[in-house]
């Protein structure tokens, strides 16, 4: 079996830095934190390389297109 060598990266041009990131609670690795700074604000997303696998769900939920695969 290949191991994948793509790694989710947040554009954060992109990111509405909602504190209720649909892609990081889609992530079933626990790779993206995100620090909270404010009731309806929170900073961007972060992606730990070392835990993401590549598999692609954060892409699937994220409703602004912020977060690829690269």
């Amino acid at each position: 079996m290949k191991k994948n060598k793509r790694k989710a990266f947040i554009d954060a041009s992109k990111c509405d830095r909602s504190p209720s990131c649909p892609a990081r609670k889609a992530c079933p690795f626990g790779a993206i934190t995100q620090e909270k700074k404010w009731f309806f604000k929170a900073g961007v997303p972060q992606v730990n390389t070392h835990l993401c696998a590549g598999c692609g769900e954060c892409v699937k939920f994220c409703p602004r297109g912020a977060v690829k695969l690269v």
